[in-house]
């Protein structure tokens, strides 16, 4: 990690601010419908070279992912819900075509707004367990000092490179700190946008999030959630990444409902968005993978504070499996 920081320093210094600023602008500017995947990423190249990234620890006891159900059938294996077959997977804001990841969201509301679900569509939320008591994951961060939601637990952190005192030292020391921010602007920029504000967003962001997954070690890249205007933050690890650090202990079916047709919006699930009805949640998940679903009263459904205890009990329960 030093050595490579080192040169990354060497060449950022070397570039004049004002090249580098002309760049970014060309970026900020340019139509990626209208270019090819290698002009893009040619022109993220001559931005990012130099750039001088780090790894951050991300620690959690739970991830959250979802999956819109096909019409009203019930996910019957937990390898519907983990990550996607190799070949595939579609393009996403940091993977391309085929490339199988593990994308997760730091709440059950946050999972479930991300997947952007219609109106009369049903959605099965898997809650993903820290298979230690805490998940430690190491990485790459892109815009996490936009993120706008409530501060994690103290035994919790989530980790903020611009708040890192030790590292802007070293880019102040450096000489780079400006430039740095420049580049760092662009990526956070880009990282929290809505893909229907740029063109073609996801090819550039999967572009730039290949070189951030390429960090040697990296296992991830932590950034906030567009779907819930920040307020949320996402996570896209490896596949490796994802078995070695989770488990699924458990998952939520739910409906989305119009406005007028909600009798009741547990208060801890509630949005702008539309609002949602619990429908099932399971029984159990076998040692196989093979969902088994429970039909549960709505009060018991709408008990999410016993959601983290029962995690906890399917961890410990892991040295059965």
């Amino acid at each position: 990690m030093a050595n490579g920081y080192a040169e990354s320093v060497k060449r950022l210094r070397r570039i004049n601010s004002g090249e580098l600023v002309g760049r970014i602008n060309r970026i900020r500017r340019m139509d990626a419908s209208k270019l090819t995947d290698m002009a893009i990423r040619n022109r993220l190249g001559r931005v990012m070279d130099g750039f001088a990234h780090k790894t951050m620890l991300l620690a959690t006891n739970a991830t959250f992912r979802a999956r819109v159900n096909v019409g009203s059938e019930s996910f019957r294996h937990v390898r519907e819900l983990w990550y996607p077959p190799e070949g595939v997977a579609r393009r996403g804001r940091f993977n391309g075509d085929g490339q199988s990841v593990f994308y997760s969201a730091s709440s059950m509301a946050a999972a479930m707004w991300e997947v952007g679900a219609k109106v009369g569509q049903r959605v099965t939320i898997l809650a993903c367990g820290s298979r230690g008591l805490m998940a430690e994951v190491i990485c790459a961060q892109i815009g996490v000092h936009l993120y706008e939601g409530k501060p994690q637990p103290s035994e919790l952190p989530l980790s903020n490179m611009r708040a890192d005192s030790l590292f802007q030292r070293d880019l102040e020391e450096d000489k780079i700190d400006r430039k740095w921010r420049l580049v760092d602007d662009l990526l956070s920029e880009l990282a929290t946008a809505h893909e229907t504000d740029i063109p073609d967003l996801y090819r550039i962001t999967s572009s730039f999030g290949a070189t951030f997954r390429r960090i040697p070690t990296s296992e991830g890249i932590t950034y906030p959630s567009v779907a819930t205007n920040l307020k949320a933050f996402n996570s896209v690890l490896s596949r490796e990444a994802a078995d070695k650090h989770f488990f699924p202990a458990e998952a939520w079916e739910f409906e989305i409902l119009n406005w007028s047709s909600a009798a009741h919006i547990p208060v801890d699930l509630r949005s702008k968005l539309e609002p949602i009805r619990p429908i099932r949640r399971t029984k159990n998940i076998r040692i196989d993978g093979t969902i088994e679903w429970a039909q549960e009263s709505p009060e018991v459904m709408n008990d999410y504070s016993s959601l983290m205890p029962r995690i906890a009990e399917a961890r410990a329960s892991l040295q059965f499996r």
